[in-house]
């Protein structure tokens, strides 16, 4: 798949979840920066025949969300995170990095006491590998699926902690030359994460 500037990638998926500045005047905006941890769950590259193995490290995650609530209950939502996750690859070198922009519908669910509420979360991604590791491979860029989980505190009428764990789930394979390519490999990557939840517009 080709590859595009991240930024823009989470410009386009923001725009398909639905966000225009004329719904927005008319609904609540959230915006939520968080930080985490990233933990991968297999190996990005595992292949025998081309005597290629890629772990990627357990890193911090930074990223960024955002919401429009169309309903009390569910939301269309935005978000990117990046994580610095070197590899134990010697040959190419361990610097790596993986970035993630996904859109998702998100379902909030009633919680124990009226300051805690739940959500749900389900949606598509695109997943991107970058970094001196990958600098020779192609098929770097993948779509896939997003699932989210979390929950909320409410700090006052417009802030609230929000805890979130992430998967993004996507089919990989690389091409380190014109030649070969890895098998196509199950990417498994939770983010866990905290962020503070901001109203920017709406009730």
């Amino acid at each position: 798949m080709s590859k595009l500037p991240p930024v823009v990638l989470a410009w386009i998926i923001i725009m398909a979840s639905g966000v225009s500045p004329a719904l927005a005047q008319q609904q609540t905006i959230e915006f939520t920066p968080f930080i985490g941890a990233f933990v991968p769950v297999n190996s990005a590259i595992d292949d025998r025949d081309v005597e290629l193995r890629f772990d990627h490290s357990a890193s911090l995650a930074l990223g960024g969300r955002m919401a429009l609530w169309i309903e009390d209950a569910l939301a269309l939502e935005g978000a990117f995170a990046h994580l610095p996750s070197d590899v134990s690859d010697q040959t190419f070198g361990p610097d790596a990095r993986i970035w993630a922009a996904s859109g998702r519908l998100l379902y909030r669910l009633d919680g124990p006491t009226d300051d805690v509420r739940l959500h749900l979360g389900a949606g598509f991604a695109v997943i991107g590998h970058e970094g001196d590791a990958y600098a020779s491979f192609g098929g770097t860029t993948d779509l896939g699926v997003v699932l989210d989980v979390g929950a909320r505190y409410r700090l006052g009428p417009r802030l609230a902690l929000r805890f979130d764990l992430e998967d993004h789930l996507s089919e990989a394979s690389f091409t380190p030359n014109a030649v070969l390519e890895t098998d196509s490999r199950l990417q498994n990557d939770l983010v866990i994460s905290v962020g503070l939840a901001t109203i920017l517009t709406g009730r």
